[in-house]
């Protein structure tokens, strides 16, 4: 072989061998690096995982109560915002009308047998309602808020009503006393023994299961002052609510309180040295009016 044959034969090799060095590194760039897309969608997971409040979740819908076949009176709004719920699943096609009939019950039932509720019955209970949840609107989620916070109203105040009637019936041992013993609250039935009115208003927050207007969690027993410091301040012009707290006697701190037990005559029940009295709420002139719920 001439010298420009080896030369040529050397320059050859040299090429051949960069050229597999380049098809080596390719192999291995590739093996390490994953594609773009699936880069990306790694990604997306781990920030899912990292941050809750990515992933779709469904809104928490209040539960009013049970709604069943035959239901009567005014129309129901659960009942109207769960017929909403059943056309936006699309198992309804009619108009919501808030009674619950056949058709809502047979348009219920087929919604539970799609969703595996056993037995089929057509009646809207707990189960129903957290397979329905995820078809209600907001506007059908706040309307439901209303009336859910509306109906625990209701019933706070009820037993409030029940608990000062109940005071009113026991005042013939209810005395009035501002010793030590006023810091005794006994569990409803029961009553205070010996109390003043800032004792008695608390005793009936407690009787009825709400927090201490006061804000002591009922280690001990508050006075004018500290009841308030709590609350929302309510113009005596305005809508009184029963649990409203009525303060009399000059500036703060206040000399007496009395709660509205009646927010249609404005009536309060007060304890005082005479005792407990049912008396309008201006029968002594008014310092402030709080609200505590």
């Amino acid at each position: 072989m001439s010298g420009r044959g080896a030369v040529l034969l050397i320059l050859l090799c040299c090429l051949i061998s960069f050229a597999a060095a380049l098809v080596i590194q390719s192999a291995s760039d590739s093996a390490t690096t994953p594609p773009a897309k699936q880069a990306s969608t790694d990604f997306g997971k781990a920030q899912a995982a990292t941050h809750p409040a990515g992933v779709t979740r469904h809104p928490i819908v209040p539960f009013i109560r049970p709604l069943s076949l035959g239901m009567k009176g005014c129309p129901c709004p659960a009942v109207f915002q769960m017929q909403l719920a059943l056309k936006h699943a699309h198992f309804r096609d009619n108009r919501a009308t808030g009674f619950y009939g056949k058709i809502t019950a047979h348009q219920v039932a087929n919604f539970q047998r799609k969703v595996k509720i056993k037995p089929a019955s057509g009646r809207y209970g707990l189960r129903t309602h957290h397979a329905l949840s995820k078809y209600y609107s907001q506007i059908s989620i706040n309307r439901l808020q209303q009336v859910a916070h509306t109906r625990r109203i209701l019933v706070i105040t009820t037993a409030m009503i029940k608990i000062a009637a109940h005071a009113w019936a026991e005042r013939g041992i209810m005395r009035y006393s501002q010793s030590y013993t006023r810091s005794l609250l006994p569990a409803y039935p029961g009553v205070p023994r010996a109390t003043d009115c800032s004792g008695y208003v608390t005793w009936v927050y407690h009787s009825a299961g709400r927090p201490d207007p006061s804000g002591f969690q009922y280690r001990v027993i508050g006075w004018t002052g500290t009841l308030a410091k709590h609350g929302v301040r309510v113009s005596a012009n305005g809508a009184l609510h029963v649990g409203d707290l009525v303060f009399y006697g000059g500036g703060f701190p206040y000399g007496h309180v009395a709660i509205v037990v009646d927010a249609f005559r404005r009536l309060v029940s007060s304890h005082g040295s005479p005792g407990i009295k049912v008396v309008p709420f201006n029968y002594r002139p008014v310092s402030a009016i709080r609200r505590y719920f």
